[in-house]
């Protein structure tokens, strides 16, 4: 069977009837197929020829599928079935026909803030419930997100990227580019832990916030305007290269995320007309005080009856009116009209009195006055807003409203190349006759080659990094071939074009190097790995059930605390998990 042909139509282990192919990865092909048992509609995935006929691959794809088949919750993909059929594993899923996540951004991101949480939420949940069980998923992608017919997202292929590449991720052999939501730690060649997982997450919700996909750079993680900062700061824990900043499984990062969505929507949203937004303190103006009439006695009083009360009131008012349009005409007739502008770009000089001086001959002579601005006609064409506009949209409009306009390029970190970063008039102002709008239009970031410093000691490396004002974020790297002290990997690699500022992370031989491997036992399962992966070692998790430790507890190891440290050698965890899962 050549599971590579899309019209491949046959029996599997006579249960399982295929029809087209709906999907293709990495590691498996998929197939609609129907379930003749059952009776229902199926997803079955099938292991590349190439892989299929590898033992250790095809091994590494039962092990990692069985352990998937254990895991059940709303939000992960549930497996009915696996097996092998003439040398091919396979295992059958729910179909799922709402489309991917990867569709879904592609045809329709950025989302709204309140659905991109709630998805990112859910997804979360379900790798989240997956880390309780000590399964990591290692690849996650939006093409790893289905979609119920009701619109429910559902996470699937855990721990399969595993079967072709081994402990050395997801990478696979044949050079492809990796994924952009694969973490740092794994492209550096680290085994994958929950945390790598939640880099993905935290990817995930960037690109459905801003319909981008994840930058490979610090400096250009950046955000539309409507995304409230606490929820960029949730981003930035989330994609951090520092472990310890990053949230520790895809349970802890849903939990956060449903604070920040408690939070906003507690919060007073503005988005009516008829509810008053509050006033900033620095535009606090104090109302005026208006000036109450008093207050005159009624009939029962002794200050006077009511009728002539009234006519008494209405004479005060009619002669306050009087002397009010007296002194308002006295007023207006004192001005000069010369005096007077309404140009909305020029602030007015406050008028003072003018007192006398004596006549003396002026120290410095007075600069010539300025040429006038030309005043307004009130036929002048209205300034649109274009700030944040591409070039390419922007400039039809302006031939349209016959906006004479100049052009200005610089480079931002904000704006993406094309897109106007400043512009003069400002929005909704008046273009004068013979001025032009002048528009500042983005090169996107400068950009600059990231050097060679491989094999370089940790200080030149630097220094070299510094020069092309890049920084440098070191991390430790063991290796027995290399000298002390120099740098054995980096990222990003040589040559690669990255914008000035950004980070270059630098794994680097340190002084000295254990020589044993260090007792995990008590420790939490995602600490004993990213503790293993720092020291160069692999790292695979097995359940066992204990109900006297915490769920997740490193239980005991193999090769035990204490063993010769060999860098590459993979340990394996057994870790605590609730009996009767």
């Amino acid at each position: 069977m050549d599971d590579s042909d899309p019209h491949t139509t046959r029996l599997l282990a006579d249960r399982y009837e295929l029809a087209e192919q709906i999907g293709a990865g990495r590691i498996t092909a998929v197939f609609r197929a129907t379930d003749r048992t059952e009776r229902r509609t199926v997803a079955v995935k099938l292991l590349h020829r190439h892989l299929a006929d590898d033992d250790t691959a095809r091994t590494r794809f039962r092990q990692q599928a069985e352990r998937a088949s254990r895991l059940a919750q709303d939000h992960l993909i549930s497996i009915y079935d696996l097996g092998e059929d003439q040398g091919y594993p396979y295992l059958v899923e729910e179909f799922l026909p709402g489309g991917s996540l990867g569709q879904y951004i592609a045809r329709a991101a950025p989302r709204p803030l309140d659905e991109a949480l709630n998805l990112t939420h859910d997804i979360a949940t379900g790798v989240g419930h997956a880390h309780g069980q000590g399964l990591i998923h290692g690849d996650l992608s939006p093409s790893d997100i289905l979609f119920t017919t009701d619109h429910r997202p559902k996470v699937g292929d855990f721990g399969l990227a595993f079967a072709a590449a081994g402990d050395q991720g997801p990478l696979d052999a044949a050079g492809a580019r990796p994924s952009a939501y694969l973490a740092p730690e794994q492209l550096a060649g680290q085994p994958a832990t929950p945390e790598s997982d939640v880099y993905a997450l935290g990817a995930i919700l960037y690109t459905l916030l801003t319909g981008r996909s994840p930058p490979r750079t610090d400096p250009v993680w950046d955000f539309p305007t409507e995304v409230p900062p606490d929820i960029r700061h949730l981003v930035f824990s989330a994609v951090a290269a520092d472990l310890n900043i990053r949230y520790v499984d895809g349970m802890d990062l849903a939990k956060a995320i449903a604070e920040e969505r408690e939070r906003l929507h507690a919060e007073p949203q503005y988005d009516d007309p008829l509810i008053p937004h509050p006033v900033p303190e620095e535009d606090y103006r104090p109302p005026e005080q208006v000036p109450q009439p008093a207050v005159l006695p009624d009939r029962g009083s002794s200050g006077g009856s009511g009728a002539p009360g009234i006519v008494v009131l209405a004479l005060v008012f009619i002669a306050f009116i009087i002397v009010l349009a007296s002194v308002g005409l006295s007023f207006l007739g004192s001005l000069d009209p010369t005096s007077i502008t309404s140009d909305p770009f020029e602030r007015p000089t406050p008028a003072f009195p003018t007192i006398a001086a004596p006549t003396a001959t002026p120290l410095v002579q007075p600069s010539p006055a300025p040429s006038p601005t030309p005043p307004l006609t009130g036929n002048e064409a209205i300034v649109p807003q274009l700030v944040g506009v591409n070039l390419e949209q922007a400039e039809p409009w302006l031939k349209e409203l016959k906006l004479p306009y100049k052009i200005e390029e610089e480079h931002s970190d904000q704006y993406e190349a094309g897109e106007i970063i400043s512009q003069f008039p400002l929005a909704l102002q008046p273009l004068r006759s013979g001025e032009q709008v002048e528009l500042t239009v983005s090169l996107g970031p400068s950009e600059r080659e990231v050097p060679a410093v491989v094999g370089l000691p940790v200080e030149e490396a630097t220094k070299a990094l510094a020069a092309v004002n890049l920084r440098v974020v070191t991390e430790q790297a063991f290796s027995e071939t290399a000298p002390p002290g120099v740098v054995l990997t980096q990222f990003p690699e040589a040559g690669t074009k990255v914008p000035a500022g950004a980070t270059v992370r630098l794994f680097v031989n340190p002084e000295s190097q254990p020589a044993t491997i260090p007792n995990l036992v008590g420790q939490n399962f995602q600490e004993a790995g990213a503790v293993l992966g720092r020291l160069g070692l692999g790292v695979q998790f097995v359940n066992q059930p204990d109900n006297t430790r915490p769920p997740g507890t490193v239980i005991s190891q193999f090769p035990p605390g204490g063993s010769p440290l060999q860098p590459g050698t993979t340990v394996t965890l057994a870790v605590a998990a609730p009996s009767g899962q």
